[in-house]
């Protein structure tokens, strides 16, 4: 009797205690204690169908904002734009720390960005959002990317091709363009024939791992989970460990490697998402954020939220256009037109020219809405929401899919209508598919451009050259004659108008008459051996066409000649050429190169004056050293007149010393015999000083490049008697010295001017030298910043000056 009594007592109080705090909460159904409205809900969801369905209609029952508790938790859902706008954008500090359900945080430890909170959530959002865009999010460089993934795509579906037509399965051709795009950025390699395997293993589990999943594990503690569903519990555990070390094997590898130095990354040259993660953990080694283990939390966060919900939308998007092949029309109709008959890959910047097919994609995200239960975040403090008060402790989320759904903002929401955007321009800011606020994706500028691009790709696209039958060549043709536009038919045809403007020359050169396409002879290599012997050149452009033979050489073809190697290079718009020489620059030089220039970008005039720039140089008495280029009929080689001549000896040359600052040429002194410490100690005494003092006085810094012989303790010895102060010069750079530019405008000032012996030819270099006037001096010293620049951009590597 008493347990019962003290049964009925506890029962008793968790209503009252429930019934109060409801009465501080938004309206919804009436809960029940412990259990809350899972019965209704899941009544609801047997209704209707789905989840969806189940928020509209507590929406239609209770308004814009209601509460539904999900056991002992009230949830707030939010269906309006403009609330969730007010709460999450306007008050996004308030509400940005995310309810991380009890299972998750059992799994994750708070690692990754997707479930953690507070100050480790901002760093790696902050880290992640910086680094991507580093990686080209946002920017030129990240289109160019996907658009090569996509020709790179649509060039394997080419070769499948039979009569132009190949078949693919859909959900696999998105999973891999996606997947290769995303891990390009996050491990910098994208995955074809020889690890596509690896990816559809890694999509496999992910795929098995969410069919296990259900919305209990997001309500229940784990205590529960391991009680009442201790197998299936263990089940998942295991497999969410499993993926978590399959995804990140390669980061862990990589940092593991890189830890034991076996493993090198440029930080000035940082290829991918991994190695700006562990350019970090060296850092700080010790520090709670950068880590291993939030390293592979956050790999495997950025492979789900950016592979998954952007290929479930392009599929989504897919199944759209079948069902509505007259929006389809309309697309290719606008696509083709933007692109000139598909003569060009669509850009992000052709955006307001495709009014369509940007309404076409908000209405896609709108029908997809991924997420059918948003996230919730965390309520710390009392608040009012749509009017509503709300209570400190419960959980609030914007649902984007009944915000979808609303028939308020949207009308006939089950119907696939784009034109509702382009009738109402302002509907379109109440899609958002990427959540709201400072919790929203990522990626979400990696996810649109996916998404405008591929779908580009799906309509007008042609994969390879699509092939005409007779009939069709002489509709074009017979077209064209009655005052089709190339580009008209082009359109119609579904190709590009390149293709239509060769078939109208080619029946004009045949005067009138459409031939059959002939097949021509058969290629002796097969698209995968092209793509080898591409790779090959580019991992080596060294390589020689015999090195590339042996290279691509595959038992299951014949060997291709070197002859068509060299075709297929060409083709590529890979000419043999003759490479620039410039110094050769480590990692060490190109760090140093960079640091010099950053801390010089800003210097003008006034920095630079009384700065004195010194080196030294050769200059010919007869020919050079250099290629010497002569134009010549066929069969006249060995003319006089075209021949280069030569001697013995060499020709002789006078080696120079010269130096200069911003208000004067400085003396050009002969060099005799070797060039050592003790002769650019005398130069230095007996040359440069006193032209300082007389033109400079006391007060003048002195720049000279790290050769041996002037870094010599002799002369450094030199430097420290004389108290001279040096420009810290960083090695291998004469790109950055302007003196080099010096010598090249002295020997243009004596080209033609020939010298019987050295003496004249140090003559003639002194009179030349004295003529430069002072305005190249200071066209030199403008280019400063331009020079610092252009190392920083070159990372480092020599440029062009």
């Amino acid at each position: 009797m008493f347990l019962l009594l003290l049964i009925i007592s506890i029962i008793a109080w968790l209503s009252a205690r429930q019934y109060l705090k409801s009465k501080r909460l938004p309206p919804g159904p009436t809960s029940f204690p412990l259990i809350g409205n899972l019965h209704q809900i899941g009544y609801q969801l047997w209704k209707t169908g789905g989840m969806v369905a189940t928020l509209n209609h507590y929406r239609k029952q209770y308004g814009d904002v209601f509460t539904l508790w999900l056991g002992p938790i009230p949830h707030v859902n939010i269906t309006n734009y403009e609330i969730s706008h007010e709460v999450f954008v306007k008050n996004a500090t308030k509400y940005a720390d995310k309810h991380i359900p009890p299972l998750f945080d059992f799994i994750r430890q708070g690692n990754g960005v997707f479930f953690s909170n507070g100050d480790k959530w901002q760093e790696l959002r902050r880290f992640s959002m910086l680094t991507m865009r580093n990686m080209g999010m946002g920017r030129d460089l990240m289109e160019e990317k996907i658009i090569a993934e996509l020709n790179t795509r649509c060039s394997e579906l080419d070769a499948k091709s039979v009569n132009g037509t190949a078949v693919e399965t859909v959900n696999v051709f998105f999973d891999l363009t996606v997947g290769s795009i995303i891990n390009n950025m996050l491990m910098g390699f994208r995955f074809d024939e020889r690890n596509k395997n690896r990816f559809l293993t890694f999509k496999h589990m992910v795929d098995k791992s969410m069919e296990k999943f259900s919305a209990t594990y997001l309500v229940l503690p784990v205590w529960i989970l391991k009680t009442l569903f201790s197998k299936s519990f263990d089940e998942l555990i295991s497999d969410n460990f499993k993926l978590l070390d399959y995804v990140s094997e390669d980061a862990v590898k990589r940092s593991r490697d890189y830890i034991k130095g076996t493993y090198e990354i440029d930080p000035d040259n940082v290829e991918d998402f991994v190695d700006a993660f562990l350019l970090k953990m060296k850092q700080d080694p010790k520090s709670e954020v950068y880590n291993e283990e939030n390293l592979k939390m956050l790999v495997l966060d950025l492979w789900i939220t950016g592979q998954e919900t952007t290929t479930m939308t392009l599929i989504s998007a897919f199944i759209r256009f079948l069902n509505n092949p007259d929006v389809m029309d309309k697309l290719r109709n606008e696509l083709m037109k933007v692109t000139n008959g598909a003569s060009r890959h669509l850009s992000l910047k052709d955006k307001n020219e495709t009014p369509y097919l940007n309404a076409t994609l908000a209405e896609v995200q709108r029908h997809a809405s991924i997420l059918n239960v948003n996230f919730w975040r965390l309520n710390k403090e009392p608040t009012v929401i749509g009017g509503h008060p709300v209570d400190s402790g419960c959980l609030i989320a914007a649902q984007l899919s009944a915000l979808h759904t609303n028939e308020k903002v949207f009308e006939d929401p089950e119907k696939f209508e784009p034109e509702r955007f382009l009738k109402n321009e302002n509907l379109i800011q109440q899609v958002i598919p990427f959540g709201i606020g400072k919790r929203s994706c990522l990626g979400e500028a990696l996810a649109k451009a996916e998404l405008y691009l591929v779908r580009y790709a799906d309509m007008v696209r042609p994969f390879g050259k699509k092939s005409f039958s007779v009939d069709e060549r002489k509709s074009i043709v017979r077209g064209h004659e009655l005052g089709a536009h190339p580009k008209i038919l082009a359109t119609q045809f579904s190709c590009s108008s390149s293709q239509i403007y060769r078939i109208l020359k080619k029946n004009r050169d045949d005067n009138g008459v459409v031939h059959r396409q002939s097949p021509g002879r058969p290629r002796t290599t097969s698209r995968n051996m092209d793509r080898n012997i591409l790779r090959a050149c580019r991992e080596d452009p060294r390589r020689t066409s015999t090195d590339i033979q042996l290279s691509v050489t595959s038992p299951n073809e014949p060997v291709p000649s070197r002859r068509t190697i060299r075709r297929r290079l060409q083709v590529a718009g890979l000419h043999g050429r003759r490479p620039v020489k410039k110094p050769l620059v480590s990692l060490k030089n190109r760090k140093a190169r960079v640091e010099w220039a950053k801390q010089h970008l800003s210097w003008g005039p006034r920095e630079w004056a009384n700065h004195i720039w010194s080196d030294e140089s050769k200059f010919n008495m007869f020919g050079t050293d250099g290629i010497q280029w002569i134009r010549r009929p066929i069969g006249s080689r060995y003319a006089p007149q075209y021949q280069c001549p030569t001697v013995k000896h060499g020709g002789g040359s006078v080696m120079v010393w010269g130096c200069f600052s911003d208000t004067s040429m400085g003396p050009l002194k002969r060099i005799v015999g070797t060039m050592d410490r003790y002769v650019y100690e005398d130069i230095l005494e007996n040359t440069m000083r006193p032209w300082a003092r007389a033109n400079l006085g006391r007060s003048w810094v002195f720049q000279q490049d790290n050769d041996p012989k002037h870094t010599s303790g002799h002369v450094a010895n030199w430097f420290r008697r004389h108290r001279v102060n040096l420009l810290e010069w960083p090695s291998q750079s004469p790109d950055l010295n302007p003196i080099e530019h010096m010598w090249e405008e002295l020997e243009r000032r004596l080209k033609g001017v020939r010298a019987s012996n050295a003496n004249q030819k140090f003559a003639q270099l002194e009179a030349a030298w004295k003529s430069i006037p002072m305005t190249v001096v200071q066209t030199l010293l403008e280019s400063m910043p331009r020079r610092c620049k252009a190392v920083i951009n070159a990372k480092g590597y020599p440029t062009k000056y």
